[in-house]
């Protein structure tokens, strides 16, 4: 029998075998998620920010994208996984919040005309993948909906799943 093991906001989790690894609910926050299909470890970063960890918040290295990628990434060696042989997916980033422009167009100061926090979230998570010499195979990024993921360790099958497209494997 699998063990569920769910990662929450700004975790890092690393599982081997049956292991079914969860991020319930994603919705800006993007699910970086790799496998070794030989050793058959796999884990999940639950990222919430672009960005580094800065030094006061050190302790938190799994809430921004490019610190929970090199945590990710040193879990996953550190139990067994060759980098040469991890595959990443990703999933979530969406835009789940509408700016409401004003009726000249203007939209309230502090906040991006074109660039939500989500979308901002996959391009850290795509360049620190990148900057590790690591690839993504597959990703379910965007759209303006919430998402939950289903990783199974043994087989890398990830399953995402939402009210608006159902369930999707990657």
């Amino acid at each position: 029998m699998s063990e569920t093991i769910r990662v929450g906001l700004a975790e890092v989790k690393v599982s081997g075998n049956s292991s079914v690894l969860t991020c319930i609910g994603l919705g800006s926050c993007v699910a970086v998620i790799m496998h070794d299909p030989v050793a058959k470890i796999g884990g999940i970063a639950h990222v919430m920010l672009p960005g580094r960890a800065p030094e006061k918040r050190a302790d938190m290295p799994g809430k921004y994208a490019y610190t929970a990628v090199e945590l990710l990434l040193e879990e996953m060696e550190k139990s067994g996984a060759s980098r040469e042989r991890i595959s990443c997916k990703i999933v979530g980033g969406s835009n789940m919040f509408k700016i409401q422009a004003g009726p000249s167009g203007e939209v309230p100061k502090g906040y991006p005309r074109s660039v939500s926090i989500g979308e901002r979230n996959v391009a850290a998570v795509e360049s620190s993948l990148r900057e590790a010499g690591l690839k993504i195979s597959a990703e379910h990024t965007g759209g303006n909906f919430g998402r939950s993921v289903f990783f199974y360790v043994e087989t890398g099958k990830v399953e995402v799943t939402s009210i608006t497209v159902g369930k999707v494997v990657i």
